[in-house]
């Protein structure tokens, strides 16, 4: 069981290459990758994604990277640009009546005249620079979301035995909420003076309350889940989503059991194991 949540960061050179990949990774409902490169390196980005994808199956993932080459770029000059504006001077020279010699510092200083392009880079060996440092920051990603895993699993065991201690307190009180309830009924009609009501009448009259307020299916139904979330437990791959659905199937007996018991005692039961319930959920939520 892995969570979430994790961080890695890698910075890795080679030659007068340095490249940096920062991952953090945060709970989400599905894998959602936001890649952050800078623009030299965009038509990396599937590559960058494509490995993430690879170690990650679910989460917000947030992926930057930085990347410099410190060799010296080409200083390139506008030849074209500086006949233009030597032209314009000549003329400007012919208007005031007036020549002075121009010196060459003077037109570096004009706009656009010089400009140094970044020197070619060897594009396969970025990418392998990248893949190297991705792959050593998602093995931080990986460590941290697995050592966060185990305490979530602790968590949702504990959770999970704590409802199933409510289950078998409401498995053992349900037999008797008929009998509760023929005795608030024979108490009633007693009260009213009513002692000539036909005693099978009365006998119905529990056997359809029972009926009504069974709930037997209820607790073998959360018996089940609460198996299958300490089976999902022990599982190697992602089982945030098959959780989530086991859970929510647990609120919804945990309802019907609420519903149907008309006990009071079996009522704090069910708000106590709704309690446990939502608190499972939570973490859950953190669960890849």
């Amino acid at each position: 069981m892995k969570s979430m949540t994790g961080y890695g960061c890698s910075r890795m050179t080679q030659d007068t290459r340095c490249i940096t990949v920062e991952i953090r990774s945060v709970n989400h409902r599905y894998l959602d990758i936001a890649p952050r490169l800078p623009k030299n390196l965009l038509f990396l980005e599937e590559t960058l994604t494509g490995a993430i994808k690879s170690r990650i199956s679910r989460g917000h993932i947030d992926a930057y990277v930085d990347y410099r080459n410190t060799v010296p770029g080409i200083m390139k000059i506008d030849k074209d640009l500086v006949e233009r504006y030597r032209d314009g001077i000549d003329q400007i020279s012919a208007l005031i009546g007036r020549e002075e010699a121009v010196p060459p510092s003077f037109y570096a200083m004009l706009p656009d005249v010089m400009r140094v392009e970044p020197a070619q880079d060897d594009a396969d060996a970025v990418k392998a620079l990248l893949l190297s440092a991705l792959d050593e920051a998602l093995d931080s990603v990986v460590v941290m979301r697995e050592r966060e895993g185990k305490k979530l699993r602790e968590d949702i065991l504990m959770y999970a035995s704590s409802i199933s201690g409510t289950v078998d307190l409401i498995a053992e009180a349900a037999p008797s909420v008929p009998e509760k309830y023929q005795k608030r009924l024979e108490k009633r009609l007693s009260e009213l003076k009513l002692h000539d009501i036909d005693p099978v009448r009365i006998a119905q009259e529990v056997g359809m309350m029972a009926d009504r307020c069974a709930v037997d299916e209820e607790i073998a139904r959360l018996r089940s889940h609460i198996t299958q979330i300490r089976t999902v437990c022990d599982q190697e791959s992602a089982c945030g989503k098959q959780m989530d659905f086991i859970v929510q199937e647990m609120n919804r007996e945990m309802n019907t059991i609420g519903s149907k018991a008309s006990d009071e005692a079996i009522s704090k039961m069910v708000i106590s194991g709704k309690n446990d319930i939502e608190k499972l959920r939570e973490q859950v939520q953190n669960v890849e």
